[in-house]
């Protein structure tokens, strides 16, 4: 289920791509109408987020996610920001109640953070099928339904590294077939315009800020060790294994987000690719995220080599993990008493990798569903 509600969102993004390119300037923006006055301000506005999509990474996002997501966003306004206790939605605020909730609101979100660091410059979170906005939620972004519009779903939000967010809606007819595309910006880079957010009521700053959390959460953990005979005898191994070429994957393949522990030999004569004639059949990309190394070894810790880790800038524990250590690497990777222990947390930046004469392969990077118990 989960890889085909995947194509379907890349459809949806190579929908909404050509629609842009087919309707350049006459796509309807709505959230930011304060600063965007005219048609010679949306048409530039729609280019540069035309331009800026045509680079992004796909991120899918399930829709049982999302909704938790959302969820979790909700109670956190409603509860941090207006100090109450959230409960569902059953009536329209009072007039006093409504602007004292809108106001507290837009102050908050002026003090949120852009969404830093992303996965890649450009990050594209697409969404799962059924996710369709309210009426409630359809009237904050000023969305009025037409005849052959049966509802507005959403399909995307999209941040770069420069400081730009956008939201990308389809509005879908009695088939489910898309009649129209809404796209809004509510915040662009500091270099464009005053970099602040548009509409808080919509609470993307806290759902583009809570997806790019969870993506983030995902990272690898290496262990480590020394090279040995045993070590060097694997690794000729997995030279032979690996000599045969893979076959290139089709556009968009699915790579399903998990945290990583690995084992890592140190080695100065070891190359970091094992021997032999294999190779990358394609390039593809590597998304940014936290890398934790590992050492460890038994008590007493050794002076020189206590000083060459901290050298490299290595956190050393003799005794308890604390507790920001430990969420870092994990339930599986457990400190023993008499052991001492060394982590050095980096974070990689995104890259591509692959034989410069290879073909690029774009691949479409799943979130896990799952319960979301924490986006902070």
């Amino acid at each position: 289920m989960g890889d085909r509600e995947a194509d379907r969102m890349v459809q949806r993004y190579l929908s909404s791509f050509q629609s842009m390119l087919k309707r350049f300037g006459k796509t309807p923006v709505f959230g930011l109408s304060s600063t965007v006055e005219s048609e010679v301000e949306h048409e530039a506005t729609m280019a540069y987020l035309w331009r800026k999509l045509r680079d992004a990474r796909l991120i899918f996002i399930p829709t049982d996610t999302f909704a938790q997501v959302y969820h979790l966003v909700d109670v956190w306004t409603v509860e941090k920001v207006m100090g109450e206790k959230w409960a569902p939605p059953q009536a329209p605020l009072e007039d006093d109640k409504g602007w004292e909730y809108v106001n507290k609101l837009t102050a908050a979100a002026q003090e949120m953070p852009f969404p830093d660091p992303l996965p890649f410059p450009v990050t594209y979170f697409g969404y799962g099928d059924g996710l369709y906005l309210s009426d409630t939620q359809m009237s904050i972004r000023n969305i009025v339904p037409t005849e052959d519009v049966r509802g507005v779903k959403w399909s995307a939000h999209v941040i770069t590294q420069e400081g730009l967010c956008a939201e990308i809606l389809e509005g879908v007819n009695e088939k489910d077939e898309t009649m129209s595309w809404y796209h809004a910006i509510y915040r662009m880079p500091p270099h464009l315009a005053e970099p602040r957010w548009a509409d808080p009521l919509t609470l993307v700053p806290w759902i583009v800020t809570g997806l790019n959390v969870l993506v983030n959460a995902y990272r690898s953990v290496v262990i480590e060790t020394p090279m040995g005979l045993g070590n060097r005898q694997d690794f000729r191994k997995l030279g032979k294994k690996l000599r045969k070429n893979k076959p290139i994957p089709r556009p968009y393949y699915k790579l399903t987000l998990k945290n990583e522990v690995v084992a890592r030999t140190l080695g100065t004569k070891i190359r970091k690719e094992p021997s032999g004639s294999w190779s990358l059949s394609h390039q593809f990309d590597v998304r940014s995220h936290d890398r934790i190394r590992i050492q460890r070894g038994p008590l007493p810790l050794e002076e020189d080599v206590q000083q060459e880790l901290l050298r490299r800038g290595y956190h050393i524990f003799e005794g308890e993990l604390d507790e920001a250590t430990q969420r870092k690497i994990g339930e599986k990777v457990v400190k023993q008493p008499d052991e001492w222990m060394a982590v050095l947390s980096t974070r990689i930046k995104s890259y591509r990798k692959g034989p410069k004469d290879a073909p690029y392969v774009p691949a479409v990077w799943k979130v896990p569903e799952g319960p979301v118990r924490c986006i902070t």
